[in-house]
This record gives structure tokens, sequence and C-alpha cells, in this order.
């Protein structure tokens, strides 16, 4: 049941000045791209993290619009739009 994996999933704080943070809901092994407003690929990041983790990500692009894609296990997870100020 995807919507029941993904009520615990937040990151914060948005907007930001240097990175965010990704709490995750479940255990596994996850990608996390950054994209820009175009959708090009920024920087990409995996790692294993369990239940309640969090991973901190600097974002080290310009001020503005991005895309942070979560995958779990190769599949696209969540997507979620973050400003850096």
């Amino acid at each position: 049941m995807q919507s029941m994996l993904s009520l615990g999933f937040s990151v914060y704080p948005n907007p930001f000045v240097e990175s965010v943070n990704l709490r995750f809901a479940d255990n596994g092994r996850y990608t996390v791209n950054v994209l820009g407003t175009t959708g090009a690929l920024l920087q990409s990041n995996s790692f294993e993290a369990a239940q309640g983790q969090v991973v901190n990500v600097a974002i080290t692009g310009a001020k503005g619009m991005y895309l942070v894609q979560v995958l779990k296990n190769g599949k696209v997870y969540k997507t979620v739009k973050v400003v850096k100020k």
C-alpha cells in the first residue's frame, strides 16, 4: 500500500538555505536525485536508510526551485519541489 508507506516521509526545511533533511518512513535502498526545473539531473546519492532515519542532502546549485526525486529499490517513491533561498 504505497499511500501508507509515504505517510511518514518528509522533506524539510522548505524553503532551505544549503541542505534539506529527508525522513524515511520505511527501511530500504534509496536513491535521491536532485533535478533542475528543466528536469536535468544535477546530483544523485544512493544509500540504505532505516525506518525513521533522517538523511541530510546538500543541494549545491544556485538559489531557485529544485525537484528532489526519491527512488526506492529503483522505483520512484516520491518527488518533492523545494526552494533554495
